[in-house]
């Protein structure tokens, strides 16, 4: 049997409130040659107005800044004085390179709607709170970065809209009490461009969400639309269902953007567990590494995403709080596929505790009255360690119109340890999920409860002898 070699390396050390240090890599690398090289964190912009600029501009009001970026020559920073701006300002200028700078840090509070028209813009350094504190951008190559958001009572905290080269980095998004009695409030929600009905992109995304940290992110008042960070953009899914947008979903691509680049690494979110989805990855070609995810209700999920990679996350479960501070049930989500080739290796994930549910869980085909599910077909999920969950992966969802499981996939060379349930599945019997549905299980190292069952399809799995529970 091909042997696995891993080594443990440390994640990120909380260095003071609202900042954080990443180690070069967490939780995994996988030795072989075949590996990826990991991204560096000294590859990646550092927080703040870091870069020269040419012309410094002082302003203490409102209209003086929107009046300053109207008029900015390119290289121009714009200091905001420390205080209180509770109306709307809306930015739009001649697309130079300018930097808008709180005085000081967190010193400039918006408590309204910060509104950017304007390309090449960096804001850094600002305090979003109060009643209506949020930051909606719609240009290109926006910089949002070191600033804070801390108990905004505004539904939507960052909206950025277009996402052409945005980057949001160094940020803390706290206490996002007003989850509990708003419809709907996501902490990053990022949309790309919308296609063409014919599925050609006008442009790339090439967004980066890194280095943030998510703190006290409240469960929503409903299990939809609380995601800590939205990624893409799709067609509503209550448009006209006379069209088939299941072929557009799993074919064409319409929903979800072919090969955006999108990055989202090295955050780090504690408590955050606004719903289901903590990432929620919604265009192609996305990549989500690096991420240490503690005591958080949610799981990493490539809902409508072809071709993404999940690697080298950190998924610690745990009871998460509500916003009174109280203990909830261990509900830890860990990560969940549907779509097509998607990989997720080097993961490491523990302690989850929802038995309903894995570790690692895998979509089939099937359609509610409100959505539609897309098998996860093709998926390769390898090299992962999972410890101490009572599932480690599920084939299979209990899903309203489930027709299939995920097919032509693996689930390979992981190791899946002090686990009840080394696999589960839903309505399938072990040979459909190998033989009908051609999905390759091998190599795969398990302790517990349960062990592998090297008699009935899985071969080549270490550890014989007792059962799986495949079927519920």
């Amino acid at each position: 049997m091909k042997k696995i070699i891993l080594i443990a390396l440390l994640p990120i050390t909380i260095v003071m409130a609202g900042s954080f240090v990443m180690t070069e890599g967490n939780p995994l690398t996988k030795i072989e040659e075949d590996n990826p090289p990991a991204p560096s964190p000294t590859e990646l912009s550092t927080a703040g107005c870091t870069d020269s600029y040419s012309t410094t501009i002082n302003v203490n009001s409102a209209s003086a800044l929107t009046s300053a970026v109207a008029n900015a020559n390119v290289s121009t920073r714009i200091i905001v004085a420390n205080g209180t701006y509770a109306s709307n300002i809306s930015l739009n200028g001649n697309s130079a390179s300018v930097c808008i700078k709180s005085e000081t840090k967190n010193g400039a509070k918006i408590q309204s709607q910060l509104l950017i028209s304007s390309d090449n813009i960096t804001v850094s350094g600002f305090m979003f709170n109060g009643s209506a504190g949020q930051l909606f951008t719609t240009g290109e190559y926006t910089r949002i970065t070191n600033n804070t958001w801390n108990d905004s009572q505004a539904n939507y905290w960052l909206i950025s809209r277009g996402s052409i080269g945005t980057e949001i980095d160094h940020n803390t998004f706290k206490n996002k009490t007003n989850n509990t009695s708003i419809v709907q409030g996501m902490v990053i929600e990022l949309r790309t461009y919308i296609k063409n009905m014919n599925g050609t992109i006008t442009k790339k995304s090439n967004a980066k969400i890194h280095h943030n940290y998510f703190k006290n992110i409240y469960k929503g008042s409903d299990s939809n639309g609380f995601e800590s960070i939205f990624a893409g953009t799709y067609v509503n899914e209550s448009d006209d269902r006379s069209i088939n947008r299941k072929s557009y979903i799993a074919e064409s691509g319409f929903v979800a953007q072919k090969n955006e680049g999108i990055l989202i690494a090295y955050n780090y979110f504690d408590n955050a567990s606004g719903e289901g989805e903590l990432i929620s990855m919604k265009s192609d070609g996305i990549t989500v590494e690096y991420n240490t995810i503690n005591k958080s209700y949610g799981a990493i999920t490539a809902r409508i995403s072809n071709g993404s990679v999940i690697r080298n996350n950190y998924i610690l479960g745990g009871n998460y709080k509500d916003v009174n501070g109280v203990d909830v049930s261990n509900r830890s989500g860990g990560i969940t596929v549907m779509h097509k080739n998607n990989e997720v290796y080097n993961n490491y994930i523990e302690n989850l505790s929802d038995v309903n549910s894995a570790a690692i869980l895998v979509h089939g085909e099937g359609e509610t009255s409100s959505t539609i599910i897309v098998a996860a077909d093709n998926h390769n999920i390898y090299n992962n360690y999972i410890d101490n969950c009572p599932v480690g992966i599920r084939y299979g969802k209990a899903v309203e119109g489930e027709t299939r499981p995920a097919q032509d996939g693996s689930f390979k060379d992981n190791y899946v340890l002090n686990t009840t349930i080394p696999i589960r599945y839903y309505a399938y019997s072990q040979t459909k999920i190998e033989t009908t549905y051609n999905n390759e299980i091998t190599g795969n190292i398990t302790t517990g409860t349960h062990s592998w069952d090297m008699s009935n399809q899985l071969t080549d799995n270490d550890v014989a002898n007792g059962t799986i529970g495949a079927g519920i």
